[in-house]
């Protein structure tokens, strides 16, 4: 085997708090990893069950390995932020201390990410489990969810419409990449989604279809997170910090930020999916009363969003003034309410005609069956008719 100095030093941090009775497990998988040049540092978030204990019992000998203790709770954000700033390794992956890694996560993801300098993070296939160990689904990103050589904002769309992308922050990263994403990370409910799409417009995606890590899926986090989501204020703090990241972020092109009014338009939509609202409900007929699809809608507001931003800077050079400017927004939004009720009709009308047809063709069926049953009941009585003369006929000659 090549010496230990060949390789690039690769960094797993683990942030944990009362990780009891899963991190000792979840540890021993990561201590079988393969890779020669491993480096994993723990930070314990002041656990108060025997977390600490556990991970130092299991370490106690493996110069791999560095223990953070911390006297107070910090938050889940800053002990995430702990483990990486003590990363030395030019790559880095974050562990949860109820997952399970096989030997080859760190060897068959690295090369994804040193034959392609533009790739920031590479992933493999996910097995989600439930505590009990019982599957709950198999995660693989492949058909049009393959990431490998997508674009920033392909990509983003993707993400932005459901797809289980969050995933990639337990992915294998560039630690540097890393480093300058982390200083804004979105402290909301939803933030490693959120963080995912800043990675998105930084760097590229690499995905391994390979099962290289068992995740545990806890159904009371689903519960707690669609709780938080019904509550007043949680989506207008997600826009709010979604928009923010992305302005401040120092690993986004400036060019890419260009992006953002439909990237939040998009986010919007996506929460307001998960959103059990009374104004969903309204959302949803006006809709269906129009007709209208998602893709629809995305391209009516960027359309629309572009339209007034040409004219706010019409007039803030002072090409235009602000009264006209004000008519032509009006009458964009006229035009597109008009054509809007026009697709409506003709879809209605479309749906009459068809209705019409297919009741017309029922109907003709219907009747094409009844005279059928007729003509069939008619010809029963007729051999009927003719077996009782038959009989009469013998009975008079006995």
């Amino acid at each position: 085997m090549p010496e230990i100095a060949e390789f690039p030093l690769v960094t797993i941090g683990l942030p944990v708090f009362n990780g009891m009775p899963t991190v000792g497990q979840s540890l021993e998988t990561l201590l079988q990893i393969d890779y020669p040049n491993l480096q994993i540092i723990i930070s314990d978030n002041a656990s108060t069950d025997a977390t600490l204990s556990v991970c130092r019992a299991l370490t106690l000998h493996d110069s791999r390995v560095r223990i953070l203790s911390k006297s107070q709770n910090e938050g889940a954000v800053a002990n995430f932020r702990t483990v990486l700033d003590a990363a030395d390794g030019e790559f880095f992956m974050w562990a949860a201390a109820d997952d399970y890694w096989s030997p080859q996560f760190v060897s068959r993801l690295l090369p994804l990410l040193q034959k392609d300098s533009l790739v920031g993070v590479a992933m493999c296939s996910v097995d989600r489990r439930f505590p009990n160990g019982m599957p709950f689904d198999l995660i693989r990103f492949v058909g049009d969810n393959d990431p490998n050589g997508l674009g920033n904002f392909h990509l983003l769309s993707k993400i932005l419409a459901g797809g289980k992308f969050n995933l990639f922050i337990y992915g294998l990263f560039r630690t540097r990449l890393l480093r300058g994403a982390i200083r804004n990370f979105p402290d909301v409910l939803g933030g490693d989604r959120q963080f995912i799409c800043q990675i998105a417009l930084a760097t590229r995606f690499a995905y391994l279809d390979e099962v290289l890590l068992t995740r545990t899926h806890q159904p009371a986090h689903c519960d707690k997170y669609l709780t938080t989501m019904a509550q007043r204020g949680t989506l207008r703090s997600q826009l709010k910090s979604f928009s923010r990241m992305i302005m401040l972020s120092s690993v986004i092109p400036w060019e890419r930020k260009a992006i953002l009014p439909y990237a939040s338009l998009q986010y919007a939509i996506f929460g307001l999916r998960q959103k059990p609202l009374r104004g969903s409900a309204i959302v949803k007929k006006v809709f269906r009363r129009f007709y209208l699809s998602l893709g629809l809608v995305l391209k009516m507001g960027v359309g629309i969003g572009s339209t007034i931003a040409v004219l706010g800077y019409c007039v803030a050079i002072g090409v235009m003034s602000p009264d006209l400017a004000a008519i032509l927004i009006w009458i964009t939004l006229v035009a597109v309410v008009s054509s809007l009720s026009v697709r409506s009709w003709i879809f209605n009308c479309q749906k009459t005609l068809v209705a019409t047809v297919e009741s017309a063709i029922s109907r003709k069926e219907f009747a094409g069956a009844k005279a059928t049953e007729v003509d069939d009941q008619n010809a029963k009585a007729g051999i009927l008719t003719i077996e009782d003369k038959n009989l009469a006929q013998k009975g008079s000659g006995h």
